[in-house]
């Protein structure tokens, strides 16, 4: 079982949100995991930029050294990090590749029109 799993439990979801947002943050869930599971630096906007108008044997050294199994898990923290301050911070958007943009600013969406459960004022 993994973290996203857990929302499948009425018990762990209830804490997060009110029901009628259940299927809301499910899909938020399974976005970022998703995002999380295929992420490859490699293909990201932000390293696009680095080897733009650069020497085919430059973007090539560059991606031989963000191949390494040290920099890749360097880089999957990183963007660990970047998403877990979606809400406040554009910086997981330069982490994935151009078309990957619209599931997390999808999310943020998601997230920001959560009801907080403990809040009684809290209303979309």
């Amino acid at each position: 079982m993994n973290d996203v799993d857990l929302l499948n439990d009425s018990r762990v979801i209830q804490q997060f949100c009110v029901p009628e947002d259940y299927a809301s943050l499910r899909e938020a869930a399974h976005i970022l995991a998703r995002a999380y599971t295929d992420f490859d630096y490699e293909k990201s906007i932000e390293f696009e930029q680095i080897v733009a108008g650069k020497s085919e044997a430059y973007a090539r050294m560059k991606a031989s050294i963000f191949s390494d199994p040290t920099k890749r898990k360097e880089q999957q923290e990183r963007f660990k990090e970047a998403l877990k301050s979606l809400l406040e911070s554009d910086a997981a958007l330069n982490l994935v590749p151009r078309q990957e943009r619209y599931p997390l600013l999808k999310v943020r969406e998601l997230i920001l029109e959560l009801q907080n459960p403990t809040d009684p004022n809290s209303t979309k």
